[in-house]
């Protein structure tokens, strides 16, 4: 039996835009943890966060942040995202037009 491979990693890293967007998918025979989620908010005014999970491949996506104001020059810890289990296939998807989003974690393959 292979031992499981556990590796930290940047999850994502990205710019998010108007409309709900992909963040990370958990690759095939890959268990995901989310160990920090950070938005922050380099605009002038204040944009309203949305983050969805599904937590495995083909399973009900799950609003965890809806429309949450992040003010201008504010960075939003994503708390509601600590801890979070994705099986394979399982995806993170977030809007709010011009948010930095950077995620963390492990993944177990």
């Amino acid at each position: 039996m292979a031992v499981p491979t556990t590796t930290l990693t940047n999850l994502a890293d990205a710019v998010l835009g108007a409309g709900l967007a992909t963040l990370y998918t958990a690759p095939a025979l890959t268990t995901a943890t989310v160990r920090s989620a950070q938005f922050c908010n380099p605009t002038a005014g204040v944009v309203s966060l949305t983050v969805v999970v599904q937590a495995r491949s083909a399973g009900v996506a799950r609003t965890l942040v809806s429309a949450h104001p992040v003010a201008a020059g504010e960075t939003y810890p994503g708390y509601e995202l600590l801890n979070l289990v994705l099986e394979a296939g399982g995806t993170v998807q977030a809007s709010g037009l011009n948010l930095t989003a950077v995620l963390s974690g492990v993944e177990v393959v």
